[in-house]
């Protein structure tokens, strides 16, 4: 079944397979031969924790959500980055 990435709020458990993108930051309750994709964060694809913009690359687990929309760290990735355009706009106005 397919979740609306809209409708996940903190405390949701759910089901991941491989394939499955990762929505929202959370915690493994339970999981086979998990694998996580975390290059669409970092570049490098090896096992970590479970983060939202993740993919599973192998395996399956049942996690539960701790941070869904802003407060994830992918989330705060993309407000740094908001922040480092707009002070470096502000840098190039002020020169």
């Amino acid at each position: 079944m397919m979740i609306s990435i809209f409708d996940i709020v903190v405390g949701d458990v759910i089901h991941l397979m491989i394939g499955d993108q990762v929505s929202a930051d959370g915690i493994c309750i339970s999981s086979y031969s998990l694998s996580i994709d975390e290059s669409s964060m970092t570049g490098e694809s090896h096992t970590v924790d479970l983060m939202a913009g993740c993919k599973v690359a192998d395996g399956c687990s049942t996690m539960t959500f701790t941070s869904v929309g802003m407060n994830t760290e992918w989330g705060f990735l993309w407000l740094a980055s908001q922040i480092m355009i707009m002070m470096r706009k502000h840098h190039y106005r002020c020169v």
